[in-house]
C-alpha cells in the first residue's frame, strides 16, 4: 500500500454559480461526490431525513482484511475537510466520512435542539458505522469535537456500549480537545450559545468582510498562506450554519449532577480510560483551540500510570507537528502530507501488523 500523491489544490477546486458560490452540493470535490449517497437515518429519539455519507471501499479490502476508516468532523465543520487526507489515503483503506446533520451537505432537519446533543450525534455516526461496517473492523478518526465522538464509540467505560466498540481496534485524533469544562464554564457557554442567531450573524458578517482576505479566514491559516487555501477556509466558513454550529456548543457543553459529576456532554477523563485500542494523537503546535498541552493530559487519561514501553497495553503514539501547524491541520497545504503519513504508519505498523 502507499499515499497517492496529492492532486494539486487548483485541480479539486469546483466552482459554484455565482448566484450561490459555496453551495456544498454544487460544490463537492469529485471524489466525495462519486462515492455519496444521501439517506433518511431514524435513531431512538428522531429521524433525520437527509444525512450524506461518504463511503470508499477498498478494492482489496477483503484479501488483506484492511479496516474501515471512520472519520467524524468537528464543530462547524464537513466531510469536505477531510478531503485533501482522503486524497492522500485512499489507496491505504476503506474510508467513511460523514456529514453530520446539518453540516455539509446533510440538512437542517430536524430543528429540535435535543437532536444536536452529544449523545444525539454519537448515535448517529454509530448506527451509520454499523450499518458500513460489512463485517470491517474499525478505526475511528475525529479531528477537534469529532475526536470526543470517536472517544465515547470506542471507549469500554461507557454506561452503554455502542454498536460498534467490540470492532473498533484502532483510534486516531487530531486536534482533539481534553479538560471538560467547568461548571461555570459550562452555564456560560451555555447561556451564549442560546443567543438569537442573528446576534451571531451579525459578528461573523463584520469578520468577513474582505471575503478570502479577511480575518475569519486569515485567523485559521499560517500567515504566508496561499490565494487558493484562503478561498477554501472562506468557503468552509460560510458554509456552516449558526443555528447548527449553536445547537452542537449547547449539546456538547456538560451538564453536572448535583455531586459534581458529569451525566452529559463531552466526554471526560473516565471515557477516555476507556479507550483501550492503539491510538494516534496528532496536534499543531500553532493551535491555541486545542492546545498542544492536550497531549500529556490525554496521555495520562488513557494510559494512566502506564510505561509507554508496557507491550501489555495497546500502543500510544503522540505528535505535535512545528509551527504553523494548527487547528486546520488536516487540509492545510503544509501539513495534510504529514498527517497523511502518520496516519499510514500508524495503520501499517500498529493495525495490519501480523
Amino acid at each position: 500500500m502507499s499515499i497517492s500523491p496529492p492532486e494539486p489544490g487548483n485541480k479539486d477546486w469546483v466552482e459554484g454559480d455565482p448566484s450561490r458560490p459555496h453551495d456544498p452540493d454544487e460544490t463537492d470535490y469529485k471524489l466525495l461526490r462519486k462515492n455519496s449517497v444521501i439517506k433518511s437515518y431514524t435513531t431512538s429519539q428522531f429521524t433525520y431525513p437527509s444525512i450524506r455519507v461518504v463511503y470508499r471501499r477498498h478494492p482489496e479490502a477483503d484479501k488483506h482484511s484492511l479496516p474501515l476508516l471512520v472519520m467524524v468532523h468537528g464543530l462547524g465543520g464537513s466531510a469536505a475537510q477531510f478531503h485533501s487526507l482522503l486524497t492522500h489515503l485512499k489507496d491505504t483503506t476503506s474510508f467513511l466520512a460523514i456529514d453530520l446533520p446539518g453540516c455539509g451537505r446533510s440538512t437542517f432537519d430536524p430543528q429540535a435542539w435535543a437532536a444536536y446533543s452529544f449523545e444525539s450525534l454519537v448515535d448517529i455516526v454509530d448506527i451509520i458505522a454499523s450499518e458500513f461496517r460489512h463485517g470491517d473492523t474499525i478505526v475511528l478518526h475525529g479531528q477537534s469535537m469529532g475526536s470526543a465522538i470517536c472517544a465515547q464509540l470506542a471507549s469500554r467505560t461507557t454506561p452503554t456500549p455502542s454498536r460498534i466498540r467490540d470492532h473498533v481496534v484502532g483510534y486516531i485524533a487530531t486536534c482533539p480537545p481534553a479538560k471538560q469544562l467547568s461548571p461555570t464554564a459550562s452555564w456560560i457557554l451555555r447561556t451564549l450559545s442560546s443567543l438569537p442567531s442573528w446576534v451571531f450573524d451579525v459578528a461573523s458578517l463584520w469578520d468577513a468582510k474582505g471575503g478570502p482576505d479577511s480575518y475569519s479566514v486569515t485567523q485559521w491559516l499560517e500567515p504566508d498562506a496561499g490565494s487558493h487555501i484562503k478561498r477554501v477556509q472562506h468557503r468552509y466558513n460560510m458554509q456552516t450554519r449558526t443555528p447548527v454550529w449553536q445547537r452542537f456548543i449547547y449539546g456538547i457543553v456538560p451538564t453536572f449532577e448535583d455531586d459534581g459529576r458529569t451525566r452529559a456532554g463531552q466526554p471526560g477523563a473516565e471515557i477516555w480510560a476507556g479507550v483501550d485500542v492503539p491510538v494516534l494523537l496528532i496536534f499543531g503546535e500553532a493551535d491555541h483551540i486545542t492546545p498542544p498541552a492536550n497531549l500529556d493530559i490525554l496521555r495520562e487519561y488513557i494510559r494512566g500510570d502506564s510505561d509507554s514501553s508496557d507491550a501489555r497495553r495497546p500502543a500510544f503514539r503522540g505528535f505535535v507537528l512545528p509551527a504553523p501547524a494548527n487547528h486546520c491541520l488536516i487540509y492545510l497545504p503544509s501539513t495534510v502530507d504529514v498527517v497523511a503519513r502518520r496516519i499510514q504508519d500508524f495503520l501499517e505498523e500498529e493495525i495490519l501488523k501480523p
